[in-house]
């Protein structure tokens, strides 16, 4: 085997990564901890799929091929303290390549072979948001948890047509505003920013400073920065579409009048995230569906707006010492890089868990909270 494929066991470092992986029960850890090349976690917001990767050296040839649809879980952390558990994962792709031999094990946290990718035809009347979301878990055999936004929330009535539950729940999010996620056998359906453990308690906020991690990366584009959207549905009584706008309430100028010499607004721009994050005072986003009614365009603007907000800005953040702890959705506070950053609150969209011979990193793709940017309707 390898010397170099090993996970070294650093002398005098006071930090050494630790793991423990179960396969179907049984303990691999030992056998594993050796061979090691490395370990990847991607944990993804939304409905789409966690992803883990295992790489292990196998020069001597002595190891056995895993089951396909085995279950891996996993547990993450630094020896000498409590390992945070991952989730668990379903064994999808089993690679063995060479020269030199490598064993490459690929689990994801959906199992897309089952009952997640049946087409369905269901129809959901007279309801409520929870009993709709409740039904879906059932069927998936997941605990739901809904947050109490959500709830009540009626439902005259939505079909389900040639749709897998997936696809189903996550149009049912998009449509409320809501992010649904499958997390430790439950399925969580919750406001953006209001990240909630498996078990349905709220995620704390996490404080980062640039001293903590070795790496970042700000980018804005003015492009996205929309600040109106459109949606248009049409009345059964007339064959006109009719349409609602949503449009951002002016705050005074936007950074747009600031950069052409007013001090002021430059200063503002400068100390604000909100104006400067504005964008164009007339960049407006028609939503190319035509609803079924004035309610359901409505949530739909409203649910595309919230996601404009969150997407104008983006930011990465490299850990050099790795936190089990971290999760999509967990909000954040950064100081240490330019004001408009560190003044602007930020929401973890995706996480990245990585054990390798470098040590146990994170690298965390975080996107902006636009929440205090105030929208009004206006009615066409």
């Amino acid at each position: 085997m390898s010397d170099l494929s090993r996970l070294p066991v650093q002398i005098g470092t006071l930090l050494a990564p630790d793991f423990l992986i179960e396969i179907n029960n049984q303990d691999v850890t030992t056998q594993f901890r050796e061979r090691l090349i490395e370990l990847k976690l991607e944990d993804k917001r939304g409905f789409t799929a966690d992803l883990l990767n295992i790489s292990l050296d196998d020069t001597d040839g002595q190891l056995a091929l895993p089951p396909r649809g085995g279950i891996i879980k996993l547990f993450i952390g630094w020896k000498g303290q409590e390992l945070l558990k991952k989730g668990e994962y379903t064994i999808d792709t089993v690679t063995h390549s060479g020269t030199p031999d490598k064993l490459s094990i690929t689990a994801s946290s959906i199992d897309y072979r089952g009952r997640m990718n049946v087409r369905r035809e269901a129809s959901y009347h007279e309801t409520t948001l929870e009993a709709v979301v409740k039904q879906v878990a059932e069927r998936q055999r997941l605990r739901p948890v809904v947050a109490e936004k959500f709830k009540h929330i009626a439902i005259k009535h939505i079909d389900q047509t040639q749709e897998t539950d997936s696809a189903f729940i996550t149009r049912l999010a998009s449509l409320y505003g809501a992010v649904a996620v499958i997390k430790m056998a439950s399925l969580l359906f919750f406001e953006p920013g209001g990240a909630v453990t498996a078990s349905g308690k709220p995620v704390p906020p996490l404080s980062l400073a640039r001293h903590d991690g070795n790496a970042h990366n700000f980018s804005i584009a003015d492009r996205g920065a929309y600040t109106g959207v459109v949606a248009r549905w049409l009345d059964t009584k007339d064959t006109q579409p009719k349409q609602v706008t949503l449009q951002r309430k002016s705050k005074g100028q936007s950074n747009t009048a600031g950069q052409q010499g007013d001090n002021k607004s430059q200063t503002a721009a400068a100390t604000d995230p909100e104006t400067y994050l504005m964008g164009s005072p007339h960049n407006v986003l028609v939503l190319p569906s035509i609803y079924k009614n004035k309610e359901d365009a409505v949530s739909a603007a409203k649910a595309k707006w919230q996601e404009l907000q969150r997407s104008v800005a983006t930011f990465s953040l490299t850990l050099a010492n790795g936190r089990a702890d971290l999760i999509p959705e967990m909000p954040v506070k950064v100081s240490g890089f330019k004001s408009v950053i560190d003044a602007q609150p930020w929401l973890i969209e995706s996480v990245e868990h990585r054990i390798s011979s470098s040590g146990y990193t994170n690298k965390l793709y975080l996107e902006a909270v636009t929440e205090r940017i105030e929208y009004e309707v206006i009615e066409e």
